[in-house]
């Protein structure tokens, strides 16, 4: 089953015309372009793995996540645990000095158990070698690579993907303001799996292939001969257990009605993801692609004496160009799981739900200004889920101690 599945994903990214010039055309760097192959793909999410969690414990469900993927068996890796009720933010004096807004997500989400954890310089260290230690070289490696990196706005942004990754929860940056409750986020997404995956999909994952819509409940069609039963079929959200991960888009250049002229702007995708606000489940290897690209991009900037280059950033979209590429990371995975390419997502004003991924539609985690809102609403975009205020504290913490 999983042969056939993988001979329709290849043979689709081949009817698109899918290849390497038409990941640089996304922005894609040339020393890392987007592409379908998925045996590169868990080779080199292995190879970092047995690297840097060696000695850890984190290192046996991350494997066993990638063993799954190499059958196409998506994520979550355990689907009967519900995601951690945790928001991870950072802020140059912890949770003491967020702005108001941040508070936002206590009132809406603290009476229902949830817990908020805020960063300063001191607790990003302890978070670091909570995650990484172990009895291995995986730990010395981690370390090593740590050391390295001298600006706190690098070390919270890495360390948004490691939370998510090896505990899961919610990441949402100290200037945002929660506007709907995450288990809310893409609760009218679209389905977008590919027709003649799907099937091969449910089939794989031990599931019923056939599914006939009936009121809000869907019934059930076996292939063995047995009478149809009927059951509860959750909306698409983080509470779903077959949901690992939401994100949202930042950018679409063609929904923004700039076209092929977005590399004149701000923005260094053609269709980009966001990165202050990121929900997930553990072990999800979207976020394990960013944690290795983060890495290896450091060394080789290291090894070529030129870390200084690589870590002159200014916003968001150098770090998404140089070093977080959170956007690149959700495009491998769809292109190597779904046989979906990003250019089937521009121009979409609906959430989409792509298996075990709920990808929002653009401005879902930002509330632009009031133009860009009108225009909003007239194209019938989706509610948004939470509110950004651009105050980039980091960066001004970096400039004031003159870091």
């Amino acid at each position: 089953m999983e042969q056939a599945y993988e001979v329709e994903r290849t043979k689709l990214l081949e009817q698109k015309g899918f290849n390497e010039s038409r990941s640089y055309d996304a922005g894609a760097p040339e020393d890392q372009p987007l592409t379908g192959d998925l045996d590169a793909y868990i080779h080199r999410l292995r190879t970092f793995v047995n690297e840097f969690f060696d000695g850890n414990s984190f290192k046996v469900p991350l494997l066993a996540m990638l063993q799954r993927l190499e059958h196409h068996i998506p994520p979550p890796l355990y689907p009967d645990q519900p995601m951690s009720h945790t928001i991870y933010s950072t802020n140059p004096g912890g949770f003491d000095q967020v702005p108001p807004i941040f508070l936002s997500w206590k009132d809406m989400l603290g009476e229902d158990g949830w817990k908020i954890e805020v960063a300063g310089d001191d607790l990003l260290e302890y978070w670091f070698g909570n995650l990484t230690r172990g009895t291995g070289s995986g730990t010395e490696r981690f370390r090593s690579w740590w050391t390295g990196i001298h600006k706190p706005v690098l070390k919270s942004d890495f360390l948004r993907y490691m939370l998510l990754l090896l505990r899961g929860g919610i990441y949402s940056d100290s200037d945002t303001k929660l506007q709907a409750h995450p288990h809310t986020w893409g609760n009218k997404a679209i389905p977008s799996i590919p027709p003649s995956l799907e099937p091969l999909l449910a089939l794989m994952k031990g599931q019923i292939p056939t599914s006939v819509p009936s009121g809000n409940r869907t019934t059930l069609v076996l292939d063995d001969g047995l009478l149809p039963t009927s059951q509860p079929i959750p909306p698409p959200s983080i509470a779903n257990p077959d949901i690992g991960i939401v994100v949202s888009l930042e950018y679409d250049a063609f929904f923004r009605g700039q076209g092929d002229n977005w590399r004149t702007g701000w923005y260094a995708r053609l269709i980009q993801v966001c990165q202050w606000t990121l929900m997930a489940k553990p072990f999800h290897p979207i976020m394990l692609d960013v944690v290795e690209t983060v890495v290896r991009n450091l060394e080789k900037a290291a090894a070529a004496g030129n870390m200084a280059g690589a870590l002159n950033l200014s916003g968001p979209g150098p770090f998404s160009l140089r070093i977080f590429k959170s956007t690149d990371a959700v495009w491998r995975y769809l292109l190597v799981q779904y046989g979906l390419t990003p250019h089937e997502f521009l121009s979409r004003s609906t959430d989409s739900h792509i298996g075990d991924v709920i990808l929002l539609a653009a401005n879902a985690f930002n509330v632009p200004g009031p133009k860009n809102l009108r225009d909003l609403i007239e194209r019938e975009g989706p509610a948004c889920c939470v509110r950004h205020d651009y105050m980039n504290r980091w960066h001004k913490s970096d400039k004031e101690a003159g870091r």
